[in-house]
């Protein structure tokens, strides 16, 4: 792993959906999923997710012309969550991201009142040469700053459910692992989900 230290274990089991075309997209969900202590699964090789033992759902995915995985994006769209379940996505792409699509897939989950709790992203390098000039900035990633970055988000997305579920010891662990402030998982979309509004976050 790339963080400095090994973090506690969390309180809650947690699953990361992934799709993938090149391999990219599992090798950080590999890394996330070790932090995270995880399961992970292939969306395109089970029937249908089961999720009924999990408080954090991920999914996991490549951005291929522009868009996620289709049958990723139909699970994200027909899949129900619980009041005590929290999800976030994850994606790879070699060329720019837009905020506004990762807004749209964020309001997938927003729209439906479910607890979203952010994206993380990073570059990953287009393995089917199909990226073209302006994906030669990704060729060398992922790269180890990606897989400190994914896993520093899956370390913020413990601590934070953790403090939704009540489980306020392991958040001491967590705080240890880093000198800098634990903040709220990264979130592009701009979105503030109503169940964080009122998180007290001390410095």
């Amino acid at each position: 792993m790339y963080i400095r230290e090994r973090v506690g274990k969390s309180s809650f089991e947690s699953i990361i959906f992934y799709a993938t075309q090149t391999g990219n997209t599992k090798d950080i969900v590999k890394h996330m999923a070790e932090v995270l202590e995880s399961d992970i699964s292939d969306i395109n090789k089970i029937a249908y997710p089961e999720i009924e033992k999990f408080n954090l759902i991920g999914f996991a995915s490549g951005i291929y012309n522009g868009e996620i995985d289709k049958r990723l994006r139909e699970v994200m769209e027909k899949m129900e969550f619980r009041d005590d379940q929290y999800v976030f996505i994850a994606l790879t792409h070699s060329k720019s991201l837009s905020d506004r699509y990762v807004k749209q897939l964020g309001k997938i989950f927003t729209d439906k009142g479910v607890n979203y709790i952010g994206c993380v992203d990073v570059l990953a390098a287009d393995r089917k040469g199909n990226a073209g000039f302006l994906g030669r900035a990704a060729s060398s990633h992922p790269a180890d700053s990606d897989y400190y970055k994914v896993e520093n988000y899956a370390v913020d997305a413990m601590w934070l459910v953790n403090r939704m579920l009540g489980n306020t010891e392991f958040e001491n662990e967590v705080t240890a692992v880093s000198e800098r402030r634990m903040k709220l998982p990264i979130d592009m979309t701009g979105i503030m989900p109503k169940f964080m509004k009122n998180i007290h976050i001390d410095p």
